[in-house]
């Protein structure tokens, strides 16, 4: 939501956005790599600013939230595969080479639907735990759904992927995971969007867990 030149004036708007968000329904929100890029101390002043306007932060970190008679846990993390796979390469990293393992034991007997909050889609694409824990459904963003599209192709471009990536927007299963990435709002940085309308996705969960 915020880019890396983010002024004042723009965190001022960003946090707006969350107070009249907050009429409607409460506004969960985790860090994408714009704000994790931001200095200690700017950083520091989105999230208060967030918290300050009614937003729940919620990164590298875990709440459960009662949705009428039904609970879920939404879990929001780093996404980057830098967290997860060993440097310049696909191979995971060992558990005790990664600070998050600590946190997602937590996760690995979860009775509770999950929903995780990952800005990119790295952890799914590269890493795919679903298998060790419970994750039923995965909200990714970040690649801005391949920039460019060809129509009979999709997108031209991932950040994560490079050229024409196989996960570029659109929903795609992990097992019994589900990952829906959105294709956004935004260009990439001077990169205008070519054949690749903005989006912003509505999901509808039911008790029976489908979406």
């Amino acid at each position: 939501m915020l880019s890396r030149n983010a002024d004042e004036k723009d965190i001022s708007e960003f946090t707006t956005l969350v107070s009249m968000l907050k009429e409607l329904a409460p506004v969960y929100y985790s860090l994408g790599n714009h704000e994790s890029d931001f200095p200690e101390e700017k950083l520091e002043r989105v999230k208060s600013a967030v918290t300050a306007a009614g937003g729940v932060l919620v990164y590298n970190d875990y709440i459960d939230v009662n949705l009428g008679v039904n609970r879920l846990r939404l879990v929001g993390l780093s996404g980057d595969k830098e967290m997860w796979l060993d440097f310049g390469s696909n191979v995971p990293k060992a558990p005790e080479q990664n600070e998050l393992y600590e946190f997602l034991g937590a996760l690995r007997h979860c009775d509770l639907p999950t929903v995780w909050l990952a800005h990119k889609p790295d952890m799914m694409i590269f890493f795919d735990p679903h298998e060790d824990y419970r994750i039923d459904l995965v909200l990714s963003g970040h690649v801005h759904g391949g920039l460019w599209r060809i129509p009979g192709v999709g997108g031209v471009f991932s950040p994560s992927e490079g050229l024409f990536p196989h996960y570029d927007k659109g929903e795609y299963s992990f097992g019994s995971t589900r990952l829906i990435l959105s294709g956004g709002l935004a260009g990439y940085g001077l990169i205008p969007r070519i054949f690749n309308l903005p989006e912003i996705c509505v999901i509808t969960l039911s008790p029976e867990y489908k979406i």
